[in-house]
C-alpha cells in the first residue's frame, strides 16, 4: 500500500532498477550510519491515461553509508505517480527550472520511497552481516517496581 495525501499526488508504484551492496573493511572506531534519498529526475510518462491525468516518472537514488568506508548500500529506482494535468505541469516546470519539488509532493514521494527502500536495505544489511541501517523496535524488560517485588 502506498501513502496518499488527498488531492496531492497518487503514487502508483515504487520499483527498483539497480541494487548494490558492498562491505569493504573492518569498522574502525564508532560506527555511524547515514541514510539519504536523492531525486534524480522527474519526467512525464505516457501510460495511456485519459486527458485529465498525467503520469510522472520520478527517478531516485537511496543510499545507506556506513562510516569509515565500512559499507555502502545503494538502491536506484523509479516511482510512478498520477497527478491532475495542471498540477503535473507545475511540478515538471519547477523541476526543469530549479531541480526541486514542492514540499507536499516531495514529502509524499520521499515517505513512499523510504518505506520500500528501508525494508530492502535492512534485508541487504542482514545478508552482509551489517548492523541494521534503521533502528529496529525492541521489547525491553521493565525494572520491577516495589509492589511487584512483594
Amino acid at each position: 500500500a502506498f501513502l496518499t495525501s488527498g488531492d496531492i499526488m497518487n503514487i502508483l508504484n515504487v520499483t527498483f532498477t539497480a541494487i548494490s551492496a558492498n562491505r569493504n573493511s573492518v569498522p574502525k572506531g564508532k560506527l555511524s550510519i547515514n541514510n539519504n534519498i536523492k531525486i534524480d529526475s522527474v519526467e512525464e510518462s505516457n501510460i495511456g491515461l485519459d486527458k485529465t491525468k498525467t503520469a510522472l516518472k520520478i527517478a531516485f537514488t537511496y543510499k545507506t553509508e556506513y562510516s569509515s568506508d565500512f559499507a555502502k548500500i545503494e538502491i536506484k529506482g523509479e516511482t510512478l505517480a498520477l497527478e491532475e494535468v495542471k498540477v503535473a505541469k507545475g511540478i515538471l516546470d519547477k523541476w526543469k527550472k530549479d531541480k526541486v519539488l514542492d514540499k507536499e509532493p516531495a514529502r509524499l514521494l520521499i515517505n513512499n520511497i523510504m518505506m520500500k527502500c528501508s525494508l530492502e536495505s535492512i534485508i541487504l544489511a542482514k545478508e552482509l552481516g551489517l548492523p541494521s541501517p534503521i533502528p529496529l523496535p525492541m521489547m525491553r524488560q521493565d525494572t520491577p517496581t516495589k509492589e511487584a517485588k512483594k
